[in-house]
């Protein structure tokens, strides 16, 4: 494990261990009793109000901090729930609160639906994210930091620990 001063700035692979909660205290997910997660910073993989938190940030600090909507994932902006027939996904396909997918809107334009939850042989679904319009705590420590491999950043992920895991 790297425990180096290096700083978080674009570039750095960063191991975390982190809990995300609501306002309300809700816990969504959390690496606590799991291995802490690795993310390449500046590529996107984390919401990019969080990555400007721990931008400058070394192993060892520790980070508290809570998101507004509009840094997370956004206010609710959608029609609101819409019921689709059971029949219009494949039925092999295990619908569950939370999944995500794609389908062609009215206008031809490709657009993300989330499964809120099926009734009979109704599912319902919204084009807000489930976590829109709340606010986000993170509850943060970086475990590790070191810098990138040039194949990390070209693929715009870690490669494990030391870079050099294979996928």
């Amino acid at each position: 494990m790297t425990t180096d001063a290096q700083s978080i700035r674009d570039g750095s692979v960063v191991q975390i261990h982190f809990k995300l909660t609501t306002d309300s205290g809700q816990e969504i997910e959390s690496t606590e009793g799991s291995e802490p997660m690795l993310y390449l910073h500046g590529a996107n993989n984390l919401m990019p109000a969080l990555e400007a938190h721990l931008t400058g940030l070394t192993a060892g600090k520790n980070l508290d901090v809570t998101l507004a909507p509009e840094d997370g994932f956004g206010e609710r902006s959608g029609d609101g729930p819409q019921a689709w027939p059971r029949t219009a996904f494949p039925a092999e396909i295990e619908l569950v609160p939370g999944m995500q997918f794609t389908a062609t809107a009215e206008n031809g334009a490709d657009e993300d639906y989330w499964v809120l939850g099926t009734e009979d042989e109704m599912v319902y679904v919204d084009t807000d994210h489930p976590l829109a319009g709340e606010s986000l705590r993170f509850v943060i420590e970086v475990i590790s930091v070191r810098a990138a491999t040039e194949e990390e950043v070209a693929h715009g992920h870690p490669h494990g620990l030391d870079g050099h895991a294979a996928h």
